[in-house]
């Protein structure tokens, strides 16, 4: 039996009261690891540098009595036994003044903010197995002013808000994000000390200086949302703040940014079981009529996707032809399920290219991205719809301006004419999404968008997203986009909700459960991080803002970006190094902990397939796929396989950073002294030897 797991917070509370108890919701844990015997609620004063419990909090738990005495900012307000097991929340009051099982719920205090945390306890015959805490709450007591107006305790206004949680949380080292960008747009003149890098340094920012689409001009487009038995009547909450309680009856309700990465977590484990599962009761494939698509099989690359007709794009009509106003392509709406962000569409066919092109011109869509290759297992995807030089695509001439190709993509800008008029296109192609799968990780698709969204034009028309049959990746892609919109504006995601949107607008949108289980990791991702990019001309003063020491955490910017990467790790889907530990190869490795990953690892070419292992692995730059090796100092049964791997790469620099003898250590020589010597199958000679200061040369 197991301590149990932490309670799945689905919708946080956060509240101003004038009183000294409110209720909050509670929420059950999966008895996974064994019965729950009780609940306890721990209550955190924010207050004289408190800003989060603090490591080894448990052992040090009393109630507020003890607490108090000893000067401790938190205390076990409750222990709750009798829980409806079966309910999905429960609510309860904190600071009613009673007592539940040994401890006094003590009054909250005016003019104080409080976290409220809850965790599971098991009792294993006499064995206490308590498990780790989530929060649940923020409670702010403030003092009514004369004459105010009643402000009811669900629906507090947001400068009530601000002033008693921004002044304090600003400090806070994980702070919530919703009230960092709220302070952003209140306040545009303050100088920021992350200007230029959206990343949390000094707090978790997402994205602060890249374009938004929220900001985006684009029309509401009446007349294509699906028919009105069917509709999703939601809006965003007026106010910048969470409104949870107004979420519809049975529609899954917004998880906050703050509490993102730990759903995540939860619901990820297990092999993400629960993720797959609520994938599984989405709303299914064609649901509303697409006639107009069935009509014209010939411009659609696969015969059972296609269009809606309630939310097609209508090309305008060339000559009278009935049918020259479809294309397999459809409008999309962000967050907000009204502003028609997004036109999601197949990679364009034979038949179809001038329809594209016609499509980018009518819709005055000036980006597109592209998630395929134009051939993936020796399959067509997609065909070359642009030019290598000039082409005219029908009325529109369509030219080549410039190609910058990276590691991970490749940006192409066209310029396109029609009738004397002149626009510039981009296009941001995306070359390693596998056609089996999804991404081993997010980041370089996060830094991806981040790049679209630094140069995508806010008058401009929607951001044409398209894969092979335009529903797969394409799906997963705007609804990360979508999603991390959202996160900024409202302060919260709802990716299944959304997902049920999009499938309202196209059929079979985030096409697999995989695809479903990577887009909440890469909202994660970027929730947790942010965009670490830096300009060239701003490293110096970024690494001077990282050296400095965090007062309330007594931490540097370097160390608490490094426990953003762990905890973005800790999240990352299990990743195999089956080969490092097949038997014949155990003994190739110096730490049995450090071992390349079976889809990074570097293979040595033998007829012997137990020869064919080196605990080594691919890293790409920021140009080059696979442009480094990094592998472990040989050992003394390595050093041949070390110049194999050196030989048949055709790897013309290694770089050795340790000493042949460190401390107690001793790691073996693996090059010549004079002369040349046979490691294995190669002859190695050594030409020339330069010493410095700080480092050898030696040419061989």
């Amino acid at each position: 039996m197991a301590a149990p797991l932490p309670p799945v917070v689905l919708s946080f509370t956060s509240k101003n009261i004038t009183k000294s108890s409110t209720g909050i919701h509670l929420w059950p844990v999966e008895q996974r690891n064994g019965p729950i015997s009780n609940y306890q609620v721990i209550v955190l004063k924010v207050a004289d540098g408190a800003y989060e419990l603090p490591g080894g909090y448990a052992s040090k738990l009393k109630d507020s009595n003890n607490a108090n005495k000893d000067n401790l900012p938190f205390y076990v307000a409750a222990e709750i036994t009798n829980v409806p097991v079966h309910e999905e929340s429960w609510e309860f009051t904190v600071g009613d003044k009673e007592t539940y099982g040994t401890y006094i719920n003590k009054g909250l205090e005016v003019g104080e903010v409080y976290f409220i945390y809850q965790r599971a306890v098991t009792n294993d015959n006499g064995h206490i197995l308590e498990g780790e805490v989530s929060k649940v709450a923020t409670i702010a007591v403030v003092i009514q002013d004369v004459g105010a107006t009643d402000t009811s305790e669900g629906s507090v206004s947001p400068a009530a808000y601000v002033v008693p949680v921004v002044l304090l949380l600003l400090i806070v080292p994980a702070l919530i994000i919703a009230v960092f960008l709220y302070r952003r747009r209140k306040r545009p003149g303050k100088e920021n000390d992350n200007s230029g890098r959206t990343t949390p340094v000094e707090l978790d920012n997402i994205t602060s200086d890249v374009a938004s689409t929220s900001n985006l001009v684009y029309q509401n487009v009446a007349d294509i949302r699906p028919p009105e038995k069917n509709v999703v009547e939601a809006s965003p909450p007026e106010e910048k703040e969470l409104v949870y309680s107004e979420a519809e009856d049975g529609k899954p309700k917004p998880i906050p940014v703050a509490e993102f990465t730990k759903y995540f977590k939860n619901k990820s484990s297990n092999g993400a079981i629960v993720l797959k599962e609520e994938f599984k009761n989405l709303l299914g494939a064609m649901q509303f009529s697409w006639e107009v698509g069935k009509n014209n099989r010939i411009k659609n690359r696969y015969g059972n996707i296609t269009s809606y007709d309630h939310s097609r794009v209508l090309l305008e009509k060339i000559d009278g032809d009935p049918k020259s106003d479809y294309i397999n392509a459809s409008y999309m709406p962000t967050y907000d399920e009204e502003t028609m962000c997004y036109i999601a569409t197949q990679g364009p066919t034979s038949v179809t290219i001038s329809d594209f092109w016609r499509m980018m011109w009518q819709e005055n869509c000036l980006t597109i991205v592209m998630l395929t290759n134009l051939v993936e297992l020796g399959k067509a995807k997609c065909d070359q719809y642009w030019p290598d030089t000039t082409t005219k695509f029908g009325s529109i001439t369509v030219t080549l301006l410039k190609t910058e190709t990276v590691a991970d993509y490749v940006i192409r800008k066209f310029a396109l004419v029609k009738n004397s008029e002149k626009r510039e296109v981009h296009q941001y192609h995306y070359v390693t999404w596998p056609d089996k799968g999804v991404p081993q990780h997010s980041g370089a698709l996060l830094g991806f968008r981040w790049k679209i969204h630094a140069r995508h034009q806010a008058t401009g028309g929607p951001l044409v997203v398209h894969c092979s049959a335009g529903v797969g990746r394409t799906g997963t892609y705007i609804a990360i986009d979508a999603m991390l919109e959202s996160a900024k504006e409202t302060k919260t995601v709802f990716i299944q909700n959304y997902v049920q949107v999009m499938r309202k607008f196209r059929p079979h949108m985030v096409q697999k459960e995989d695809q479903y289980v990577f887009l909440h990791q890469a909202v994660m991702e970027a929730l947790t991080c942010g965009n670490t990019e830096i300009p060239p001309q701003d490293l110096r003063i970024t690494m001077n803002k990282l050296s400095r020491v965090h007062k309330p955490t007594k931490r540097t910017g370097y160390a608490r970006e490094f426990k953003r990467l762990q905890l973005v790790s800790e999240c990352q889907s299990s990743e195999e190094s089956t080969a490092a530990f097949e038997p014949s190869n155990i003994n190739k490795n110096r730490f049995p902990n450090i071992v390349p990953l079976d889809t990074a690892r570097v293979f040595l070419r033998s007829s012997d397939p137990e020869k064919d292992y080196i605990n080594a692995s691919f890293v790409d730059d920021y140009r080059e796929r696979n442009a480094y090796i990094l592998t472990q100092a040989p050992l003394d049964n390595t050093i041949g396989d070390f110049w194999r791997m050196i030989s048949q790469y055709d790897v013309g620099t290694v770089v050795m950073l340790n000493s042949l003898k460190e401390g107690n250590k001793s790691y073996p020589q693996y090059w010549p002294t004079e002369g040349s010597v046979k490691y294995g199958d190669v002859t190695v000679q050594i030409l020339s030897e330069k010493h410095f200061k700080q480092h050898h040369d030696q040419e061989m």
